[in-house]
């Protein structure tokens, strides 16, 4: 059984975050809502004490959003850490409990006796107060899109399974910022196909048997071009992978992006496509 691959894994530990952070957050609103019908109650009465009443729900109310929100804004610190290690810059963003200190105050040191105003006061409330909770929601959905996205290669379901596996293994080390070493895997992966292609040709006859171990890579593709099963632009591909694999397994001061990882991984699964029909 394949071990799960990092992307995998990462999107999996996101998957319980979202929902983690989401029910909390939505028990939060929930809360919230309780301690704002308490105060529309209040403004129904005329009782001297009533300023008292409201303040006391106003401090019961901070009290518990002080609570809640620390706990979820470490959970989203938690969901940033992962975040950290790809490729992906966007962080979710905290919940501002400063912010909605000042939205509670604005809402609930407010007696509105007049109930068109009471309606009008909670409705806006209520906005800002999702503005301000539900955020991070857009944030992670942001994350998962960019991963559907960025992480989606055209021709990658028409590869045959083995090489589904390499391909989707450079993908997964790619996306923890390792390009080097992604570029590096798909140049392993296409020369284990020429391999194939060579012990192919010589069951064949068509090339004269040779010690593959020993063959270097340049003389592999120029020996699959001499016997006509690459053809020229497909040698001069492969003579790019060889390049980039070259620059990417030795010390060098070429430094490999994300585009230029995803790059290498398109033309790979493009030359994958097309020679492993020729087995």
């Amino acid at each position: 059984m394949k071990k799960r691959s990092p992307i995998f894994s990462l999107l999996i530990k996101m998957g319980m975050f979202l929902r983690s952070i989401s029910e909390r957050t939505t028990h939060l609103r929930r809360s919230i809502d309780e301690y704002l019908m308490v105060h529309n109650l209040y403004e129904r009465f005329t009782t001297s004490d009533i300023k008292t009443r409201a303040l006391d729900n106003l401090k019961e109310l901070e009290k518990m959003v002080d609570l809640e929100a620390r706990g979820i804004n470490g959970m989203i610190k938690s969901a940033n850490k992962l975040l950290s290690i790809t490729v992906y810059e966007k962080r979710i963003q905290l919940i501002d409990v400063a912010e909605l200190r000042r939205l509670f105050k604005l809402r609930f040191k407010e007696i509105y006796k007049d109930k068109s105003l009471q309606n009008l006061g909670n409705e806006n409330f209520k906005l800002k107060l999702d503005e301000l909770l539900l955020n991070h929601r857009k944030a992670l959905q942001d994350f998962l899109d960019s991963v559907d996205k960025e992480y989606t290669f055209e021709g990658f379901s028409k590869l045959k399974d083995n090489y589904k596996v390499g391909i989707g293994d450079a993908i997964d080390i790619m996306s923890i910022a390792q390009f080097k070493e992604s570029v590096f895997v798909v140049g392993r992966i296409i020369e284990e196909l020429l391999d194939k292609l060579l012990r192919s040709a010589i069951r064949s006859k068509k090339i004269k048997k040779i010690i593959i171990g020993d063959t270097r890579y340049d003389s592999k593709i120029g020996i699959l071009k001499g016997a006509k099963i690459i053809d020229e632009k497909t040698f001069h591909e492969l003579n790019s992978v060889r390049i980039d694999r070259n620059k990417s397994g030795h010390p060098t001061r070429k430094r490999f992006t994300f585009k230029d990882n995803k790059l290498v991984i398109e033309r790979g699964i493009a030359i994958l496509q097309e020679l492993q029909d020729k087995l």
